[in-house]
């Protein structure tokens, strides 16, 4: 996990206490969890000071629950961001956090009174109004602190992963996997996609989703198909040379997956890759005239290969 400094103009240069904060980064698609205070229009990520006696994932996943109603799994620490203002250090630990259920929020005084409410924000219009911390140098400081930890922060966290992202043409963006389970569940409640790909006569819930993508992360690459800035399906590459790609039905027959394949199959070359194969049951005529059309050869039974070179 990496660690990160900033050092304000007021710092002595000697450390004489430490306060210790936890908050969650939850997202959904392009959209972030955010926690906004009315009366000063002043944002934030969910969040605050470590409790007595708890973990740094319990206070993220407290915080969170408390500030926006929804409770969370915080499942992994992304980074830390280390402030010195005068003789104080404060350490603010960010973890990736996924929705497991809704709860009623618990505001402390200081919230009620500060009119604060959750709110889900685009991404990049958070960075971007955050970039902005120097202008409240003068009028106040607590909030030119707040907003360069918190723009130090996303910019961090988000180039990370975005820097995996795969341009395969003006409209469409192979995303590396990240939890937006609750957007792709829409497409996966879908019954006859799900026959289709899976051949399964039952929908997927939430821990089925997870689960699936938990695998294709651990064994292979998993990316979500963005379409012009919609998550709209997902592709994978397994380690074993294997590809499956799922398109929502609303976005099917606009040559998605033909153009999401032929990027799968540059990634496969890059890896080494001599061929790539891929499972289409008898039945999903679509998919085999997709793949066919990608160059795929019908070898035996369900599987089609395409050689890389």
């Amino acid at each position: 996990m990496k660690i990160l400094e900033i050092v304000g103009e007021n710092y002595s240069g000697i450390t004489s206490g430490v306060r210790r904060a936890c908050r969650g980064i939850v997202t959904d698609g392009s959209r972030i969890l955010m926690s906004r205070e009315t009366v000063a229009d002043q944002w934030m990520i969910p969040g605050g000071g470590m409790e007595e006696g708890e973990t740094a994932q319990q206070c993220a996943e407290r915080e969170v629950a408390e500030e926006t109603g929804y409770e969370v799994e915080a499942y992994e620490p992304v980074l830390e961001v280390d402030e010195y203002y005068e003789e104080m250090k404060y350490e603010t630990l960010y973890f990736r956090c996924r929705i497991i259920g809704r709860t009623e929020t618990h505001l402390t005084q200081r919230e009620m009174d500060a009119g604060a409410v959750p709110f889900w924000a685009d991404r990049d219009e958070m960075i971007e109004i955050f970039s902005h911390h120097e202008e409240f140098a003068e009028e106040n400081e607590m909030k030119r602190g707040l907003y360069q930890r918190e723009f130090t922060a996303l910019k961090e966290i988000f180039r990370s992963r975005d820097g995996g992202i795969r341009r395969v043409d003006d409209e469409l963006e192979l995303v590396p996997y990240y939890p937006a389970e609750h957007t792709a569940l829409e497409w996966y409640r879908d019954p006859e996609l799900c026959r289709q790909v899976d051949n399964i006569d039952r929908v997927y819930d939430i821990d089925m989703l997870r689960r699936m993508y938990g695998y294709l992360d651990v064994h292979g690459d998993c990316f979500y198909i963005r379409y012009n800035g919609m998550l709209v399906g997902d592709i994978s590459l397994l380690d074993i040379g294997e590809t499956a790609i799922v398109v929502s039905r609303d976005y099917q027959n606009r040559h998605i997956g033909r153009r999401c394949i032929t990027e799968i199959i540059k990634l496969a070359r890059e890896k080494g890759f001599s061929e790539v194969t891929a499972r289409i049951y008898s039945f999903n005529e679509q998919s085999r005239r997709m793949f066919e059309s990608a160059g795929f050869r019908h070898e035996e039974g369900d599987i089609w290969v395409k050689e890389t070179d």
